[in-house]
């Protein structure tokens, strides 16, 4: 039975053959060069996950800007931003890195 098969079931007190299907979304701890900024589409570094649902995704430089807010908001902040100190390109000026 394939995954999406085993996620649908058939509800109690229905009809037969009438399903629901349940998804889930799986976060993933670590970013990736993939993951882009919601303001400018740079690479990310800081994934925001909202109380009210649903996730922004930041660079090191909007990440910083709305870092405070979000805080106050009582948003949850994984920041890797501290994977640019180990690279030695010297692409980006020091505040956007």
């Amino acid at each position: 039975m394939g995954a999406a098969a085993a996620r649908q079931r058939a509800r109690p007190g229905r009809s037969r053959g009438v399903t629901t299907a349940t998804s889930t979304t799986l976060s993933n701890d670590h970013m990736t060069a993939s993951d882009r900024c919601d303001r400018c589409g740079a690479q990310a570094y800081v994934r925001v996950v909202l109380n009210a649902g649903g996730e922004l995704l930041f660079c090191a430089h909007h990440g910083r800007e709305h870092r405070d807010a979000l805080r106050r908001a009582g948003a949850d902040i994984h920041d890797e931003s501290q994977k640019l100190a180990a690279t030695t390109s010297a692409s980006a000026a020091p505040d956007e890195r």
